[in-house]
């Protein structure tokens, strides 16, 4: 009931939708989502069991493992045409035994589908290189699996890519054309759908196609071709040794909790016995390519399709050893046809001892393999045998397996047992989704601004918030639940590694209290939370040296490293900065921080670009967007210092002395404030922000001297309502929620929060908001009408 990859709860949510005649939607989300980030063949091909087993991830895990026994039976199908049967025997077995493919079979995920569709694809185009003109089914059969091909996952256009120029090279241009237009007509269809009648995603997600031309690795004023170049290079560098043979023996350590001794000695000798395997390996593989070559009129479209799949996968910008599973039934083949160029060059063709010998060699080699399925399989089933126990032992002998940790069906029967049903759940993962019933759930990636966090919070009325431990007793969402002004998250109950968090306004209910920190905490999370408080404080060179130390004792651990990073870039050090992202590529669950990281590099380079500017106009318009950016990613106090340097660049910047006045009373320094709005009205007093600064501060003074809760409600409305002259919405929200805080029957101040976030379309907040209102004023006109429009 666990999953590696949130796309594996997408795609169940999808195929239980269209197995239920729904089209494609994602109705977990408080706003129901019709786009579609993956692509959608997937989602169809499961709908079969999902109709009878709706949101089941052990019912699509199944029907995938279905789906991976069909690609074993395609791929021993093509491997007996082109090599023979024992050949094809020998070659499947080594493909099935492989625990990589063994893994990915077992999750909801396109994979062995898409290894299906390709070995089906390569028989049609066998028959039709044989044959002069081919029959209308094969025909047929060819342009489907290919239009299909890239329906199911984008990268199919590599293939596609591939069998075109082959076909070209091979005299078989019409088909070729007929090909790239029938599969186009089929893309073309989808991304209609998906990109002009759907649109934009109401969850934030972003295509694939979009996320590879993002700068991940190079600051974004960087040549989009060294952008690449790094990709290659870090690509490389990490895939290397799996393309040079060892993608033949992977290790998952995540799935592996207490391995027993024999698996221990494997992985030891490892460290040497690599070298044997790759010295092995390379050449076969170099040798099965030249062979093919000989042998075979297709060989020329399986060399296109991987040096296409593989410019692809190298300088994609996520690194993942599943992305190299289509690489092995071709490791296996070209391997398979040198030792068979080997085999009939020996004195053992004339009876069977070559094949008793290449099977017993088979156990051999694969022996390995054999016992890292042992230990996944056992590590699964002691996990499914006794979850809760099986968590403890977990959590005192392997603190930092956190994969086993998280059993989202119990903490799906525990909200289930304790919560509404018409609540709104936030979570870093997409997995609880399946689990919750009828409740729906907000996806926030763990990299997501301290501002955004607040908003989405705020605009989809979260009651719960669900944080697991990433490693040892750090959390999800921890610096961002510490930091944050607008809410207080109270621990209500913890599932396995996974706390369930109440999520409550402060501002609403008028507290002020923090949750304590560890200074002097020597492990890795301490040192990490350490350098946290340091960065927040602006002390980014003592932020370093701690922060350099949690890294070091969590190497493989992305938070470290992103705050060791953020560290580097406030300081100025765009050296370090930058190998800090090309660190963070290389490990796994470090996609989320790739947005943040990139538009920190941003900020760093404007910075830098300041003194070489000759107009002060123009430094200070550089050092006003790098505030503006610091204040959207949640550090006030580094936006405020830049905004202060552009306004002394230039005292006579109007736009910049706006949001200084705005900035400080953010931050609560009143006393600059002042200055700012003198300045402001001495160059005009009749603009409209400045007369609603000048009456904000009337009222902020009145607001001071009294002590009575209603009038105290009242000023805090009047502020609200100035901040919403001037379209600064959620300072609007603030105000009006602390009015409320102030005094609770406020009718006003209710009614004031529904109407902003109807305007903003936030509909569940500003149905809680009217019903608050109706609770005091049953008669009142606008929450009935809200209501009766929404029925």
């Amino acid at each position: 009931d666990l999953s590696l990859y949130t796309d594996s709860t997408r795609y169940v949510i999808w195929g239980t939708s269209f197995a239920q005649l729904k089209g494609f939607v994602d109705d977990t989300h408080p706003e129901p989502d019709r786009y579609v980030v993956n692509a959608p063949l997937y989602a169809i091909v499961l709908a079969p069991a999902l109709v009878v087993f709706p949101m089941s991830i052990v019912a699509a895990k199944t029907w995938t493992l279905i789906l991976g026994a069909c690609a074993l039976f395609l791929f021993s199908l093509w491997l007996s045409k082109m090599l023979g049967d024992h050949a094809a025997i020998l070659g499947t077995i080594v493909l099935a035994f492989n625990p990589l493919f063994v893994v990915i079979s077992t999750e909801v995920l396109s994979e062995t589908s898409f290894l299906a569709l390709v070995f089906l694809m390569f028989l049609f185009f066998e028959r039709m290189l044989r044959e002069e003109e081919p029959s209308r089914g094969l025909l047929i059969s060819f342009l489907l699996s290919t239009s299909l091909a890239v329906l199911l996952r984008e990268v199919a256009i590599t293939l596609l890519a591939a069998l075109f120029l082959t076909m070209i090279v091979r005299g078989k241009a019409k088909y070729a054309f007929l090909m790239i237009a029938c599969a186009a007509s089929f893309l073309a269809v989808w991304m209609f759908r998906n990109l002009v009648l759907v649109g934009e995603t109401a969850s934030g997600q972003s295509s694939n196609i979009h996320f590879i031309f993002q700068h991940a690795l190079t600051s974004p004023d960087a040549a989009f071709h060294e952008e690449l170049w790094a990709r290659l290079r870090s690509n490389a560098g990490g895939f290397g040794i799996q393309l040079a043979g060892m993608l033949l023996y992977p290790i998952l350590p995540n799935l592996i909790v207490e391995p027993g001794d024999l698996f221990r000695t494997i992985v030891n000798n490892m460290v040497w016995g690599k070298f044997i395997v790759m010295g092995a390996a390379i050449p076969l593989m170099g040798a099965g390519v030249i062979l093919d070559f000989k042998a075979s009129p297709s060989a020329l479209l399986r060399v296109l399709f991987l040096l296409f799949y593989f410019a692809v996968i190298l300088t994609y910008p996520i690194h993942d050893i599943r992305f190299l599973l289509p690489a092995l039934p071709f490791m296996i083949y070209y391997i398979a046809r040198s030792m068979m160029w080997l085999a009939e060059r020996t004195e053992f063709t004339k009876n069977m001892l070559p094949q008793r010998v290449a099977f017993a060699a088979l156990l051999v080699v694969t022996l390995p393999n054999f016992a890292g399925i042992f230990e996944v399989l056992n590590t699964n089933l002691s996990y499914r045998s006794a979850r809760s126990t099986f968590y403890d032992r977990i959590k005192k002998n392997n603190p930092e397996k956190t994969y086993f940790a998280a059993s989202w069906a119990d903490v799906g029967s525990w909200i289930q047992d304790n919560t509404p049903e018409d609540i709104v759940i936030a979570s870093s993962l997409k997995e609880p989704a399946t689990f919750i019933g009828n409740r729906r759930i907000i996806e926030m990636n763990t990299g997501i601004p301290l501002p955004t966090f607040e908003t989405m919070l705020r605009d989809h009325h979260t009651t719960f918030l669900l944080a697991s431990n990433l490693w040892a007793d750090f959390k999800s969402y921890e610096f961002l639940m510490r930091e944050s002004q607008r809410f207080r998250f109270e621990e209500v109950a913890t599932i396995g590694n996974v706390s369930v968090f109440n999520v409550r306004s402060r501002y609403r209910q008028r507290t002020n209290e923090r949750q304590e920190d560890s200074r002097n905490d020597t492990t890795a999370a301490g040192w990490l939370r350490k350098g946290r408080l340091e960065i927040v404080a602006g002390n980014y060179a003592e932020a370093i040296r701690s922060l350099e130390r949690a890294s070091e004792m969590q190497p493989r651990q992305p938070e470290p490293v992103f705050q060791l990073f953020l560290a580097h870039a406030f300081h100025g050090d765009s050296a370090k900065a930058i190998e800090g992202v090309r660190r963070m590529f290389t490990i796994t669950r470090a996609t989320p921080y790739i947005w943040a990281a990139q538009t920190h590099l941003m900020a760093m380079q404007h910075v830098k670009r300041v003194p070489t500017l000759r107009s002060i106009a123009q430094k200070s318009a550089y050092l006003f967007d790098v505030g503006r950016l610091y204040w959207n990613l949640g550090y006030p106090k580094a936006a405020y210092r830049t905004i202060r340097e552009a306004v002394r660049t230039d005292s006579s910047y109007f736009v910049g002395l706006l949001w200084a006045w705005h900035f400080a009373i953010q931050t609560t320094d009143t006393m600059d404030a002042k200055p700012y709005l003198r300045t402001l009205t001495s160059i005009d007093r009749n603009n409209a922000v400045v007369r609603s600064f000048t009456a904000m501060t009337a009222f902020a003074d009145t607001l001071r001297r009294t002590r009575i809760p209603s009038q105290r409600s009242r000023l805090r409305l009047m502020i609200a309502q100035e901040y919403d002259k001037m379209e600064l919405m959620e300072e609007a929200i603030d105000e009006t929620e602390r009015a409320i805080g102030e005094h609770a029957q406020n009718t006003r101040a209710w009614l004031n929060l529904g109407a902003l976030f109807v305007r903003k379309n936030k509909t569940r907040a500003a149905a809680d908001a009217y019903k608050r209102l109706l609770e005091l004023d049953s008669a009142n006109v606008e929450a009935r009408k809200f209501f009766s429009q929404s029925e």
